[in-house]
């Protein structure tokens, strides 16, 4: 009957003093930190700098260095139309052209959908070293992108085809699209561009979109979104493996896996293993990942 009373203030003595170290380890970070502010704008971790041009998604096939006046504008494959970035705008007497705009610009288009307008961040506000990143499902809205181009830039482009992977064809300044593949998808962006000399150009970059699932705090669910999210709660909550399998798919898992689960992992006499130290990371990351 001793070796119990013996065995379990040891393992808490051991928790308590890893815990401890870790306060310790956060709180001098914490103080590094302070002592090393200055007066200097905060940088997010992927912040764009002008020559990060690896993280910036465009495709190779229409990007050159970035911060030159050709990261895009090659001439269509299928096309005789001169490119506006490669043939035109490079002659000094059109410099000046509103429409060589498009040619300086790094981010020529933008996407964002319902929440990102709601809200005005964008998705992953900046953490994350893509400078293309939508949500997965959810209808997004492609556009030229006004806020840096300018109106009358914007005003001298006469046609907006867009393709690419899941989104199909579409055509005009403004579109919606559905992405229905997580990963890198190509969207291909070609225009036709007026110059102040009356003629129309081409203009075509490739883009490589992320696209990831999102998660959202429940309160700022748009009222379509939270009672699809609680239908599937209630589906995990009230339907059993075998049965969820057969209709949802074989990585469905009932609410009664997914607790028992975790209590074999967290709820184990000598120790809680997905909640001490590096276990709270490693263990729901990989509970998270064994759902899809």
């Amino acid at each position: 009957m001793d070796a119990p009373s013996r065995e379990i203030p040891d393992i808490w003595v051991r928790t308590r003093r890893r815990g401890l170290f870790g306060l310790a380890v956060v709180a001098a970070a914490a103080v590094a930190a302070w002592a090393g502010r200055g007066t200097s704008r905060v940088v997010r971790p992927f912040e764009f700098e002008e020559d990060d041009e690896h993280v910036f998604g465009l495709g190779n096939a229409s990007a050159s260095r970035l911060g030159n006046a050709t990261v895009s504008g090659l001439r269509d494959d299928d096309t005789d139309v001169d490119g506006l970035c490669l043939d035109y705008c490079p002659n000094t007497t059109s410099a000046n052209d509103a429409a060589c705009r498009l040619c300086d610009l790094q981010k020529v288009v933008r996407f964002h959908n319902e929440y990102e307008d709601a809200s005005g961040i964008p998705i992953g506000e900046g953490y994350y070293p893509y400078m293309y990143l939508v949500e997965m499902w959810k209808p997004t809205t492609a556009e030229l992108n006004a806020f840096e181009l300018g109106d009358e830039a914007v005003s001298r482009v006469r046609r907006v085809d867009w393709s690419g992977d899941d989104v199909g064809h579409a055509v005009g300044s403004r579109v919606t699209m559905t992405f229905e593949t997580h990963g890198t998808r190509n969207v291909t962006v070609s225009m036709r561009v007026a110059t102040t000399r009356g003629e129309e150009l081409g203009f075509h970059v490739e883009l490589a979109v992320t696209v990831r699932y999102v998660r959202h705090e429940i309160r700022s669910l748009s009222v379509d979104d939270r009672s699809r999210f609680l239908d599937a709660l209630s589906a995990v909550y009230a339907t059993g493996d075998d049965l969820g399998k057969s209709v949802y798919g074989d990585k469905f898992r009932s609410s009664h896996y997914l607790v028992r689960k975790h209590l074999l992992g967290g709820g184990g006499k000598e120790c809680d293993h997905w909640h001490d130290d590096a276990g709270i990371v490693t263990h729901h990351i990989a509970f998270t990942l064994h759902s899809y």
